[in-house]
């Protein structure tokens, strides 16, 4: 356990870095968002295309903070877990 809170602290731990596996849904999704982008935008004038830009930049961090409150939430939970586990058959 020390190891890996070293690596976290020492930022060795680049848990957003990993590449994303050719087959999973994610980057089908992804890769079908992009074409859809790409088609939307050929249809547009250059202030809907700013619109457009404006709202996937939105979007995008909107996604970016959810993940993380997700990710700190799935981590208080872990701890929880582990602390129950830690402390099962003591009284309450």
């Amino acid at each position: 356990m020390t190891k890996t809170l070293k690596d976290l602290y020492y930022g060795n731990l680049a848990l957003f870095d990993h590449a994303i596996p050719s087959g999973s849904p994610i980057r089908k999704l992804s890769a079908h968002l992009t074409q859809c982008e790409t088609k939307l935008k050929e249809q547009l004038g250059p202030e809907e295309k700013a619109l457009l830009e404006d709202f996937l930049k939105t979007q995008q961090d909107m996604d970016g903070v959810t993940a993380e409150e997700n990710f700190i939430l799935g981590f208080r939970l872990g701890v929880q877990l582990m602390a129950e586990c830690l402390t099962e058959g003591e009284d309450d």
